[in-house]
């Protein structure tokens, strides 16, 4: 485990930006062709959706 401290307005910009990630990867995961890509990206946007929800509960 990690531990990150971040100021409020660090992890309201930082949720901001994996927010507008997972929009992107979404259409990303929906376009590729390639299924062992299809996979890795979804295992990273698990990640990053976890990261956001952290994030959020922290700063909303």
């Amino acid at each position: 485990m990690v531990e990150l401290r971040l100021t409020h307005e660090e992890a309201e910009t930082v949720h901001e930006v994996v927010s507008a990630l997972l929009g992107r990867m979404s259409m990303e995961i929906a376009d590729t062709d390639n299924p062992r890509y299809r996979t890795y990206l979804r295992q990273r946007r698990e990640i990053l959706l976890r990261v956001r929800d952290t994030l959020a509960n922290a700063v909303l």
